[in-house]
């Protein structure tokens, strides 16, 4: 079975802005974590088309397409850690127009959400004998998002690169400068210049 290897990736600019695109586009439903993230890769991986070697070809394994899919594949299995906004899902004051027995309901989804990912991510609770009194929420609940280099965020290694503010008017950036922008940097650039959703043609950049 392949395995990931993360330090490649990220020295690869085009897989490091599709994967900041998919973290743009998901911001408010994918949590951005080292171990979704590596959940996320290792699944486009397995799903490798046949004939395509992905250390070869690695644009055409992960990509904006394969990273929608196994996005989908992991959300429907439960194999992702949800947002940690999840603790105050259903509970906000906007709940309170509701009918007394909607609010329950829509409680008991939550707590039961809740006590599932501390299941299956969380570390157990346990007495003096060792037997398991419950789970303990997901470690990566109460971490930053910028530990991943694959979360839209700036991660260690590419915050150096990061330009701290847009290039001059009217100058075009290199790939390498593109590829280094947060996920705010790309959309508003591509967006000033009528190319948000499009693909990007190659007259776009200085090189």
């Amino acid at each position: 079975m392949l395995r990931v290897d993360t330090d490649d990736l990220t020295k690869n600019q085009t897989i490091t802005f599709e994967a900041r695109m998919f973290a743009e586009r998901h911001r408010d439903d994918f949590f951005q974590c080292p171990r979704n993230s590596l959940a996320m890769l290792q699944r486009c991986l397995d799903c490798t088309p046949r004939g395509v070697d992905p250390q070869k070809e690695p644009h055409k394994v992960f990509n904006s397409e394969t990273f929608e899919s196994a996005f989908r594949q992991l959300t429907a299995e439960g194999a992702l850690i949800p947002p940690p906004t999840l603790l105050a899902a259903g509970f906000g004051d906007e709940d309170t127009a509701l009918p007394l027995r909607e609010r329950q309901r829509k409680r008991a989804e939550v707590e039961e959400q809740i006590r599932t990912t501390c299941e299956r991510f969380g570390e157990p609770i346990r007495d003096y004998s060792g037997k398991i009194l419950g789970h303990n929420h997901p470690v990566e609940w109460r971490q930053p998002a910028e530990q991943s280099p694959y979360d839209g965020r700036q991660s260690a290694a590419l915050k150096p690169m990061i330009p701290e503010s847009p290039i001059p008017e009217g100058e075009k950036p290199t790939r390498a400068q593109f590829a280094a922008w947060t996920p705010s940097q790309m959309r508003a650039w591509l967006e000033q210049h009528g190319l948000w959703g499009q693909d990007i043609p190659s007259s776009a950049f200085a090189d």
